[in-house]
C-alpha cells in the first residue's frame, strides 16, 4: 500500500472504492425489481399514503391503521418520493443510503482508531484497514439482502450504528472536551432517531453495549460524568417522545396494545408468527448471512485476548475500538438470542462491529507487524471460507437439477439458465475456493482478504442481482402488471379483490384498497355488506383457482393473465346468493 503515501491518489483510491463496492452492492439496479410480497410493499405503500394524504403522523396500509414500526422509515422514503417519485428505486433508497453511511463510519473510525493495543499500522496499512473494513461490513448477504429493501431494519442499522460510533469517537477525546460534547450530542441524537426507526429496542441495545464496555475498560464512573446522562437523555427524548405521545393520546389502548405489548414485548417474550428457533439459530444465520467473513470471525475475537483485562484497562482510550466492537456484537447476539420470536433481519445491527473485528484481524496479518498472532487461527478461517465457496460453487452445479423435478418451475427454470446464473455462481464460487486454497498451500495467508472480497463483489455484479431479476420476473412481475391493469381500467365503485393470497404489492401498484379473502364464500359475505353503484367487481387470483368460484360464464370476462396470476371482471350478483360468515380481510 505504499501507493497510498500521495494524499490525491488516497482519496481517490477512496472515492473510487465507495462509488464501486457501495454503487455496485445497494444502488445498482436498486430499482429494477418489482417490490418483493409480503412486507417491502407495505412500507413503500404506507409511506405513499402519508404523502398523499397530508398526514404524515398516521401509518396507514389499506385503509388500516399500522403500528407496526414507528414512523422514521416513512417519513423517509416519503421525502425521497417527493424528491425522485413514487417508484421502487426511491422506495429502497433509505435503505441503501443507510447502509453506505455504515460503510463511511466503518471507514472513518477504522483509519482514525483502528490499531489495537499491540498493533500500531503505517499510514499505508491504515487505509488497508479501513477500506477492508468497509469492504467486509457491505459484502455479505444479509447487508446484500436488507440493504436493497424498502423495511425499517436498516434504517434502524445505520441510526444505532451512526450513534454507537459517535459514542466512541467522543470517548476517545479526552482531552478536546468541547469536540468530546458534540460527538456525545450526536450518540444520543442518533439514539433519539434509532427509537423512531423501530421503538425501545433500540435502547434495549445501546444501554448493555455501552455499560458492558466501560465496565470492562474500568473507567465506568469517569465516563458516566463526561455522558452528561441527564442533559443527554433530554435530548434523546426530545426528538423520539414526541410522535409517541401524540400516538398514545390519538389512539390510546390500540396503539399500546399493537405497537408496545404486540410488536415490542410479546416478540420478546413468545413466539409471534409462528418465527421461533433454538439457541444457535443465529449461529446459523450469522455463519450464512455474513459469509465469508463468518470463517474470520472466531479468530478476530480471539486475536482480542479478552482475558488480558488489566493490560487493556492501561492502553489509551482510542485503542479501544477492537473491545468496543466485541461488546457491541456479544450484546446484540445474546439480546436476540434470548429474545422468543427469532428472524435473520433481527442481528443486523451486529454486522458492522463483526465488519470492524474482521478487518482489524486481516490486516495485522497483511502488515506483517505488532504483536505475533496465532497463524494457525487465520489458515484454519481460510479454510472454512474456502469451504463456503466450494459449497456456493456446488449448490449451483445442482440447482438446475433440483428445479427441473417440480413442475411449479416450468417457466422460473429457463429464465434461469438463459441467464446464466448456475454457470456464474458454479465457476466464481469455484475458483475463488481454488484461490484460497493456493493461498494457503503457498502459506500467504495474509493475502486472503484479497480473494474473499474480489468473490464477493464478483458474486454480487454476476449472480445475486442477475438471480434477483430473474426470480422478479416469474413472482413479482406477473403481480405488477395485473395490479396497473386494475389501476387503469378499474370503474367507479368497483372493487378489487385477491383470492387465496395476501400479496400486498397489489395494493402498493393498483393504489386502491384490497380485500384480501381465502375462499368464494369470504367474497360474498363481503359484497353484501358493502353498497357500491358498480354492478362488478374484479379479482386477482391464480389461475387455477379461477374455477373454484363456480361462475356462469357470461358473468365474468378475463382481463388479464400474467405468469400464474389472472385478472377477472365479475358481476356482483352471484355473490349475494352465496351465504357464509368468516371474512378475512
Amino acid at each position: 500500500m505504499q501507493i497510498l503515501k500521495s494524499p490525491i491518489i488516497r482519496w481517490v483510491f477512496v472515492l473510487g472504492w465507495f462509488l464501486g463496492v457501495g454503487g455496485l452492492t445497494f444502488l445498482w439496479h436498486l430499482g429494477s425489481v418489482a417490490l418483493i410480497d409480503e412486507t417491502e410493499p407495505i412500507f413503500a405503500e404506507t409511506a405513499r399514503q402519508m404523502l398523499e394524504r397530508g398526514d404524515w403522523l398516521t401509518p396507514i396500509f389499506n385503509d388500516d391503521l399500522r403500528f407496526d414500526k414507528p414512523p422514521l422509515v416513512y417519513w423517509l422514503i416519503a421525502l425521497c418520493y417527493q424528491v425522485v417519485g413514487v417508484n421502487e428505486w426511491a422506495a429502497r433508497l433509505p435503505s441503501a443510503l443507510s447502509a453506505i453511511a455504515v460503510m463511511a463510519g466503518c471507514f472513518y473510525v477504522l483509519w482514525h482508531f483502528g490499531r489495537n493495543s499491540l498493533d500500531r499500522p503505517t499510514q499505508g496499512d491504515r487505509w488497508l484497514l479501513a477500506t477492508l473494513g468497509a469492504g467486509v461490513m457491505a459484502l455479505n448477504p444479509l447487508m446484500l439482502a436488507w440493504g436493497r429493501v424498502a423495511v425499517a431494519d436498516l434504517v434502524l442499522v445505520g441510526t444505532l450504528s451512526l450513534s454507537l460510533l459517535s459514542f466512541f469517537i467522543g470517548y476517545t477525546q479526552t482531552h478536546q472536551p468541547r469536540i468530546q460534547k458534540y460527538w456525545f450530542a450526536g450518540f444520543y441524537s442518533c439514539l433519539g432517531l434509532a427509537i423512531l426507526a423501530k421503538g425501545p429496542v433500540a435502547i434495549a441495545l445501546e444501554i448493555p453495549i455501552v455499560l458492558g464496555f466501560v465496565y470492562y475498560c474500568g473507567n465506568l464512573s469517569q465516563v458516566w460524568r463526561e455522558l452528561w446522562p441527564l442533559r443527554g437523555t433530554l435530548l434523546t427524548l426530545a426528538i423520539a417522545l414526541p410522535w409517541f405521545v401524540w400516538a398514545t393520546l390519538q389512539h390510546g389502548k390500540l396503539f399500546i396494545d399493537q405497537f408496545f405489548v404486540y410488536h415490542n414485548l410479546e416478540r420478546f417474550t413468545s413466539v409471534v408468527s409462528r418465527h421461533g428457533g433454538g439457541w444457535y439459530y443465529y449461529l446459523l444465520v450469522l455463519l450464512v448471512g455474513f459469509m465469508p467473513w463468518s470463517a474470520f470471525l472466531p479468530g478476530a475475537i480471539a486475536h482480542l485476548r479478552l482475558h488480558r483485562r488489566r493490560q487493556w484497562q492501561q492502553v489509551e482510550r482510542s485503542q479501544h475500538l477492537g473491545i468496543f466492537a466485541f461488546f457491541w456484537l456479544a450484546s446484540v447476539f445474546v439480546f436476540f438470542t434470548v429474545a422468543s420470536t427469532k428472524l435473520p433481519s433481527y442481528i443486523l445491527p451486529l454486522i458492522p462491529p463483526a465488519a470492524i473485528l474482521v478487518a482489524q484481524f486481516s490486516s495485522a496479518f497483511a502488515s506483517s507487524i505488532g504483536l505475533p498472532v496465532r497463524r494457525w487461527w487465520l489458515m484454519v478461517s481460510g479454510g472454512v471460507s474456502a469451504l463456503l465457496f466450494a459449497a456456493i460453487a456446488t449448490i449451483f452445479v445442482y440447482l438446475p437439477g433440483v428445479l427441473s423435478q417440480n413442475p411449479a418451475n416450468a417457466r422460473f427454470l429457463p429464465l434461469l439458465l438463459a441467464a446464466d446464473v448456475p454457470f456464474r455462481g458454479m465457476f466464481l464460487g469455484g475458483a475463488i475456493g481454488l484461490a484460497i486454497g493456493l493461498l494457503l498451500i503457498t502459506r500467504k495467508p495474509q493475502w486472503l482478504w484479497l480473494p474473499n472480497l474480489t468473490g464477493m463483489l464478483g458474486l454480487t455484479g454476476l449472480v445475486i442481482v442477475p438471480l434477483i431479476q430473474v426470480v422478479d420476473l416469474e413472482r413479482q412481475q406477473p403481480l405488477k402488471q395485473l395490479a396497473q391493469q386494475v389501476k387503469r381500467e378499474r370503474q367507479p365503485g368497483e372493487e378489487l379483490y385477491m383470492l387465496g393470497h395476501r400479496k400486498s404489492s397489489v395494493v402498493f401498484y393498483s393504489e386502491d384498497t384490497v380485500h384480501f379473502v381465502r375462499k368464494r364464500r369470504h367474497i360474498a359475505e363481503l359484497v353484501r355488506e358493502t353498497q357500491t353503484p358498480s354492478a362488478s367487481l374484479l379479482i386477482l387470483a391464480k389461475t387455477e383457482a379461477i374455477p373454484n368460484l363456480k361462475l356462469v360464464t357470461n358473468s365474468y370476462q378475463v382481463m388479464g393473465q400474467a405468469g400464474q396470476y389472472s385478472l377477472i371482471r365479475a358481476a356482483r350478483a352471484p355473490f349475494h346468493q352465496h351465504r357464509d360468515s368468516s371474512v378475512s380481510r
